[in-house]
């Protein structure tokens, strides 16, 4: 089955994104990271070979990105407070 030919794909490289370009300059496109060598032991065998948008080789790391600011993750404290005050935890009026 060709899955392209069910739904449309745009080939738009990651690096036409200025919000994607930080990252990338970091080298965070080619990583992923576990918390340690006991997750998600075969990890490795689907996240390997050559990252697609800049032809750099994936790597799978063990533990959390080092450094201030390190990955997307990092502004993610900032948000969760904003969402639990618009109502996103199921507390929605009942529609009728």
């Amino acid at each position: 089955m060709e899955v392209t030919k069910l739904q449309p794909v745009s080939d738009t490289p990651n690096d036409k994104f200025p919000e994607a370009r930080k990252f990338m300059d970091k080298g965070y496109h080619r990583l992923m990271y576990r918390f340690s060598s006991d997750d998600y032991k075969q990890l490795s065998e689907t996240w390997n070979g050559l990252q697609v948008d800049t032809g750099e080789p994936r790597e799978v790391v063990d533990g959390p990105p080092e450094g201030e600011g390190a990955g997307p993750h990092a502004d993610a404290a900032a948000v969760r407070p904003q969402c639990h005050r618009r109502g996103h935890r199921g507390d929605r009026p009942e529609a009728g």
